[in-house]
């Protein structure tokens, strides 16, 4: 065919008359373009994306936090299927054609509803079992009167955390400890 691929800039800048009887400021950011399906299936891929991203980064740091802290040694397999599907779910066609067939059961927009969901699955069973060894590292301080806090953020927080305690513990005293085991 005789069609020529251009940007709009290119376009704006090389074919077009670059002016207007009017007086309208017109810019190529004023272009709204948009995907034949629909930003919808975009947005609601984007976001499990994104949250099976953040789990298996999560899940990672949790799990290396277990080892260096008490020798908990995690699933690579766990870990290396987690990242297989959420690699799966970042393909190319699975943002460009979302409703076409992947299989004869599925489209892409489907498999991505799958694979993110299986990557947050084994995501949450590693970061359930770092989180169980640590439970099982702590002696001679009873479960129900432990909480710890993790930052898998890899910079310093100072943020507020709060906790909602049963009532039988409205009366009881506190203390607060650092990473450092020291009473703060």
């Amino acid at each position: 065919n005789n069609s020529i691929y251009i940007t709009w800039k290119e376009y704006i800048e090389n074919i077009s008359i670059g002016k207007t009887n009017d007086n309208r400021h017109y810019t190529q950011e004023d272009i709204r373009v948009n995907l034949m399906w629909g930003s919808q299936v975009l947005q609601r891929i984007a976001q499990q994306v994104r949250t099976a991203e953040n789990q298996i980064v999560m899940a990672e740091k949790l799990a290396t936090m277990a080892y260096l802290e008490n020798s908990h040694v995690y699933s690579q397999h766990h870990v290396d299927e987690a990242w297989r599907t959420l690699m799966l779910a970042q393909h190319h066609d699975s943002w460009i054609v979302p409703y076409n067939r992947l299989n004869k059961h599925h489209t892409w927009a489907e498999e991505i509803e799958h694979w993110t969901a299986k990557t947050c699955m084994l995501s949450t069973d590693i970061i359930n079992k770092a989180l169980a060894s640590f439970e099982s590292s702590i002696s001679g301080i009873p479960k129900e009167g432990f909480i710890r806090v993790y930052n898998t953020q890899g910079v310093g927080r100072t943020e507020i955390t709060s906790i909602t305690l049963p009532q039988e513990y409205a009366n009881k005293a506190f203390s607060i400890w650092n990473a450092r085991k020291k009473e703060v």
